[in-house]
């Protein structure tokens, strides 16, 4: 099933209501922005106990959209189709437990007719921990997390790349410590995220070895989520500026916000992509409070929802069970990302959140 195949099915969701950010808000001087941001507490706090009761019936609504096989071509058949491991794995990761304690969710699951595993044997875990090995829901994942982003396809306008590492043992120092430290980076996995700016949905995202630069990300971030939303600007730090990168921008006719370093040059460039890029930085930092590029900090925030939310500690060993980990995490948040719109009246849901 083809990305225009998916959103004409998520149509269904009813057209969101766009929204304009107020930048005079979002850059307001640090000091003051922390009295100046007002938060709707009965939406949030509506949002958040309803979060759990229909986080099952979102996931399983989402991959109803998705043309994913029963995972086997002959002979006996396996315990779980695709599907199913791949609802067990996003359980897993939404309840924030081991394999052993998960269990009794999946157990849960299926008595709530979301799961069909026919038995849930005493060592059912070790089931578990070889689902989320296996590579062959890596793909899928990926598709998840951009069908799960496609409602808000209306309301996303612009948006932020960035990447961060995650912890492969509880005793690592946080990453915002190391991240300077190309040695040490060996030993985290990284997460390579576009996010939007409103609802801080990421659309695309790419797990890789923790000391990969971010500048090669880039651009299938912005391809993937080209083909699902309408761009018009795009924002990220230093790391993300290179003439390729400026190119494609051009060539898709977005708007790029990326922070130029200090050794930059555009002598003998001018009429340029990278030098327009440049000269529209370096007129945006002229604009104070009202500098677009500040928009950027909503990636970090993005960041910030599922390292507090989900952990920033991986629990596998292997690094196929650590990168659909990370992608079961990324499902678990656009969920979220999705409930929270639909309490905000940004979207409707195709079925009733009451228990049926």
């Amino acid at each position: 099933m083809g990305v225009g195949d998916q959103w004409d099915f998520w149509e269904k969701f009813g057209k969101p209501n766009e929204k304009q950010i107020s930048l005079d808000e979002i850059n307001s001087p640090k000091q003051l922005r922390l009295r100046k941001v007002k938060r709707d507490y009965n939406l949030i706090n509506k949002a958040q106990q309803w979060e759990a009761r229909i986080f099952l019936k979102v996931l399983d609504y989402a991959l109803q959209t998705l043309s994913i096989p029963h995972g086997y071509k002959g002979g006996r058949p396996s315990l779980a189709p695709l599907s199913e491991k791949i609802k067990i794995c996003c359980i897993k990761q939404y309840n924030l437990k081991g394999a052993r304690r998960s269990v009794y969710d999946i157990e849960s699951a299926r008595n709530n007719n979301f799961l069909f595993v026919s038995k849930i044997s005493e060592n059912f875990f070790n089931r578990i921990n070889d689902y989320m090995k296996d590579t062959t829901l890596t793909p899928y994942l990926q598709q998840l997390i951009s069908t799960l982003s496609e409602p808000l396809i209306e309301i996303e306008k612009n948006f932020a790349v960035d990447g961060s590492g995650w912890k492969t043992s509880a005793g690592k120092p946080n990453y915002m410590r190391i991240r300077t430290d190309r040695k040490v980076k060996r030993e985290y996995i990284g997460l390579h995220i576009i996010s939007g700016i409103s609802t801080h949905t990421i659309p695309h995202c790419v797990v890789s070895k923790g000391y990969e630069h971010d500048s090669k990300f880039f651009e299938p971030l912005v391809l993937r989520t080209k083909e699902i939303f309408n761009i018009n600007e795009v924002y990220g730090d230093g790391a993300y500026l290179t003439k390729k990168n400026v190119d494609l921008c051009h060539s898709l006719n977005i708007t790029s916000y990326l922070k130029p370093k200090g050794n930059v040059v555009v002598n003998d460039l001018k009429n340029t992509a990278w030098a327009k890029a440049v000269e529209r930085f370096t007129k945006d930092m002229a604009l104070g409070n009202k500098r677009r590029y500040t928009l950027r900090n909503n990636v970090e925030s993005s960041f910030n929802m599922v390292k507090s939310i989900f952990g920033d500690v991986l629990r596998h060993k292997i690094f196929e069970a650590r990168v659909n980990e990370l992608l079961c995490r990324v499902v678990c948040h656009n969920v979220r990302c999705l409930i929270y719109a639909y309490f905000n009246g940004d979207i409707k849901f195709p079925f009733s959140i009451l228990d049926e």
